[in-house]
């Protein structure tokens, strides 16, 4: 499992695989209001299957889901600390997050329909539309990319110095040291919808782990 936050914002996501799901859904952020994005291997090598919905219980409706959709093997739960958002907001965030995933074409959604947007307040509605960018934002760190628009045709054309603007959010991974496997040190920024990883990064030519 993997959990993701970011720095003055209150919404958590966490990640997990269906073969974890039972220790996930044990998790108190997993009983919130909130949207959720099932994904799946796609018959389309390029397209990542994908269903995004929205409960006031997330655990009980992944549960049922469970049972109905055999075809996803992970789950992302987006909540929001103190259960912040409500039902209108996160049928809010359902809707955006549709519209975003038919935008960049990189998803076979099960959504046969596109839900509507319902009302909310002006200072609402930014509120959600924030919420909404730092999913974004997020989600790629995580390795959900199908959200992502492709922009840029050669990846060897980033600029270190380009990239590290002021307008870009930068994502760090430093771990092992000491191992006697040696160190991962990688950096990385979400640039033009892009996740670049910078030239400095060390990674290990195979997986480590369990």
């Amino acid at each position: 499992m993997l959990t993701a936050e970011m720095f003055n914002w209150t919404g958590h996501v966490l990640l997990t695989p269906r073969i974890r799901l039972s220790e996930a859904l044990k998790r108190p952020e997993a009983n919130l209001t909130g949207v959720y994005i099932l994904v799946g291997d796609s018959e389309d090598s390029n397209l990542v299957r994908a269903y995004i919905g929205e409960a006031e219980d997330i655990a009980d409706r992944i549960r049922s889901h469970d049972t109905t959709k055999d075809w996803w093997t992970q789950a992302a739960l987006i909540t929001s600390a103190k259960n912040r958002l409500n039902k209108a907001h996160v049928k809010y965030l359902e809707s955006r997050l549709v519209e975003e995933a038919k935008k960049t074409g990189r998803m076979n959604l099960e959504n046969i329909k596109s839900p509507p947007r319902p009302s909310l307040s002006e200072a609402d509605q930014a509120n959600m539309e924030q919420f909404v960018e730092r999913v974004l934002t997020v989600l790629p760190a995580i390795r959900i990319d199908g959200f992502l628009v492709k922009t840029r045709s050669d990846p060897k054309a980033a600029n270190v110095n380009t990239l590290a603007s002021s307008s870009t959010v930068a994502f760090v991974l430093k771990s092992g040291e000491h191992s006697e496997y040696g160190p991962v040190y990688g950096r990385a920024y979400l640039k033009d919808g892009e996740f670049v990883v910078q030239p400095d990064s060390v990674g290990r030519s195979r997986w480590i782990g369990v």
